[in-house]
């Protein structure tokens, strides 16, 4: 596989940089948070310009109709509605029969997902609630407060660093899932996943993978008091995203040479989002025009809060210029 330092998409870990488990260790002549353009090129996912405003929150909160009634969509014959799946008729009633409010948005989504935590398959109630989570989506993109990129994050932090939480600056710049542990380079994408609750362990902090090798939708709610974090893969890589757990919106590295970014634009430098909700990560990673198809979704993770101390290869030194 030839090596290459340029890419249209750019971003996470790779044996040519930070989108893969081999990262600079292996290849010395990488540029961190540089995709193979070998591979057929990746879209990117840019930082908004310098200056540019991001999206305030709406003067008004609209509320976009239902459209169906979630009551009469999710009741089966001789099928009884269990107390948890009556929380999240209780939770949809009272935030649609209230003023809309970021709060009682929220604790609709908590009650969906603990009630989806118990259950281990599929639910003859998932339909209804398939209908439920679109409107959902779209509630969030009209509710939320839009983000302004944290500061304090440079070329010390890959996307790894900046899902974890960790400013430190201990090569996190090149930091890997499982390096803190002291778990080997993983060799296949199920095990990508499984480095960062290693990583967790052996700090004595918290980690969960949430789901992992399923479809990406729908984004689910955090069961431990934690925050969600988004990883992708291909077989020699992984680009992790994190979200706000108080907007529920998105923000990510793209490797040590980007800043934070919270919105997201395509080759041709065309805004396509101008802030990332659930609706949005859901297009990165089921959208082949947005993301290569060598890449796919892998796993949410979800993280305790305070996040975890990760760990990187240092970087190579530059030879000295002779005088």
């Amino acid at each position: 596989m030839p090596r290459s330092t340029t890419s249209r998409w750019r971003g996470g870990a790779s044996l040519f940089g930070e989108r893969g488990l081999g990262s600079m260790e292996s290849w010395p002549m990488a540029i961190d948070g540089i995709a193979p353009a070998g591979l057929g090129g990746y879209k990117r996912i840019l930082a908004q310009p310098p200056g540019g405003a991001l999206r305030s929150e709406p003067s008004t909160m609209p509320i976009h109709p239902l459209g169906f009634d979630f009551e009469k969509a999710s009741a089966k014959a001789f099928h009884g509605k269990s107390a948890g799946f009556r929380a999240i008729e209780t939770a949809l009633q009272h935030y649609l029969g209230q003023p809309a409010a970021w709060v009682n948005l929220k604790a609709l989504q908590r009650a969906i997902a603990e009630w989806r935590a118990t259950k281990a398959g599929a639910s003859i109630r998932d339909p209804a609630l398939a209908r439920l989570d679109v409107w959902l989506q779209q509630e969030v993109a009209a509710l939320a407060p839009w983000p302004a990129p944290e500061p304090g994050w440079d070329a010390r932090h890959n996307c790894y660093a900046y899902a974890m939480h960790c400013k430190v600056g201990v090569d996190g710049n090149n930091a890997r899932p499982g390096r803190l542990a002291g778990r080997p380079r993983a060799t296949k994408e199920s095990d990508f996943a499984q480095g960062v609750i290693d990583d967790a362990r052996h700090q004595g902090r918290g980690a969960w993978i949430l789901r992992q090798a399923a479809p990406p939708a729908p984004v689910p709610q955090p069961l431990h008091g934690g925050y969600l974090v988004a990883m992708t893969s291909m077989p020699h890589g992984y680009h992790f995203l994190r979200r706000d757990e108080a907007t529920g919106l998105w923000t990510h590295k793209n490797g040590s040479i980007r800043p934070v970014e919270t919105s997201w634009r395509d080759p041709d430098d065309h805004l396509l989002e101008d802030a990332i909700d659930d609706a949005a990560l859901l297009r990165l990673v089921t959208d082949s025009r947005l993301m290569d198809s060598l890449w796919h979704f892998d796993a949410y993770i979800e993280v305790q809060n305070g996040g975890l101390t990760v760990s990187g290869a240092p970087l190579p030194k530059k030879p000295a210029i002779p005088e």
